[in-house]
């Protein structure tokens, strides 16, 4: 009986590396997705991802999820309102590369508009927008990978079945034995 009980610890010993395994693919798959879809990518956000497993009723959880706080606009897109002052959005490449406040020139707001932020010069160039709510457009990174790691989930399954098996066939052998002395 000892010894049935050792065996059972051990398949839920195994039964949490699986889900281990299975959340470092999950983890990786999300990781890729969010470097092919994001543009100028610094992959703060696909760093951000952790897997999480737990025993929950009896059952086995995994989770990954991020908690940094716009990976869920990022991922399905949505309106995004300031918080008190107006957000700059960049209008041009040079202004990508900078906040506002940092900007190698001197900018001002285009006359007649407070909306446009423009560098100062002898031809005017619209660097920055100003405004209180912005629309993203979502990169939809979590279904394909999810969708993706399906295959590697798969595998991971039938070698984790495969150990199971193996292990139940040795008990019944093991108490077969036993009986027949």
């Amino acid at each position: 009986m000892r010894q049935l009980q050792s065996e059972l610890a051990m398949n839920t010993k195994r039964a949490g590396q699986l889900m281990g395994t299975i959340g470092d693919i999950l983890q990786k798959r999300i990781e890729e997705s969010v470097e092919l879809r994001a543009k100028n990518s610094k992959r703060r956000l696909s760093r951000s991802y952790r897997k999480f497993f737990y025993r929950e009723n009896g059952r086995w959880v995994v989770q990954v999820g991020s908690k940094k706080p716009y990976a869920k606009i990022q991922d399905t897109g949505g309106t995004i309102t300031s918080k008190g002052k107006r957000m700059a959005i960049p209008r041009t490449p040079k202004a990508r590369q900078f906040w506002p406040r940092n900007f190698p020139g001197k900018l001002r707001a285009l006359p007649g508009s407070k909306d446009i932020l423009v560098e100062d010069g002898p031809v005017l160039v619209p660097q920055y927008v100003l405004r209180r709510q912005v629309r993203i457009k979502g990169l939809n990174y979590l279904k394909p990978a999810i969708k993706n790691s399906k295959p590697a989930i798969k595998v991971a399954l039938e070698r984790y079945l495969k150990r199971s098996v193996s292990v139940a066939y040795s008990i019944n052998a093991r108490k077969k034995m036993s009986w027949g002395t």
